[in-house]
């Protein structure tokens, strides 16, 4: 109890909100928002690695390809520690893609539209979600 106390009270302190999490379900939500991120941002900067593609590159590529600079090691190890929940989110959004490009071959404005703006709400609803005030002291659970 005082262990959890004064982790609280760090957690006030930095402005955080906390979130009480097992290990595996810990690593099944971050596999998703930090672990695949770097993945696909290192898929990115290999699949544009051609310099005269970086000529007409801008502000997305940048932003998106920014985190293909992560530390090789530092990120091996990340990934293969949390080998199975990486492989997860990755076929969740192998999967989406293959939604994605079937849309897109088939020309099926719609589909690709629908699928456009499912991904904007989805980001709208994450930053009121990171912008809101901090809730009170109390745990997530």
């Amino acid at each position: 109890e005082a262990a959890e106390a004064l982790s609280l009270e760090l957690v006030a302190a930095v402005g955080a909100r906390p979130l009480w999490l097992d290990a595996a379900e810990h690593d099944q939500l971050v596999a998703a928002v930090s672990h695949l991120p770097a993945v696909l941002s290192a898929a990115l900067m290999r699949a544009a690695a051609d310099e005269r593609q970086w000529t007409v590159s801008a502000s997305g590529f940048r932003d998106a390809a920014r985190l293909a600079g992560s530390n090789p090691r530092m990120m091996l190890d990340i990934l293969l520690t949390n080998r199975e929940a990486v492989l997860a989110a990755l076929g969740a959004v192998r999967a989406d893609l293959a939604d994605f490009e079937a849309a897109l071959a088939a020309g099926d404005e719609a589909a690709l539209a629908d699928w456009l703006a499912a991904a904007q709400v989805a980001h709208a609803a994450h930053r009121r979600f990171k912008s809101a005030p901090l809730p009170d002291s109390r745990p997530l659970l």
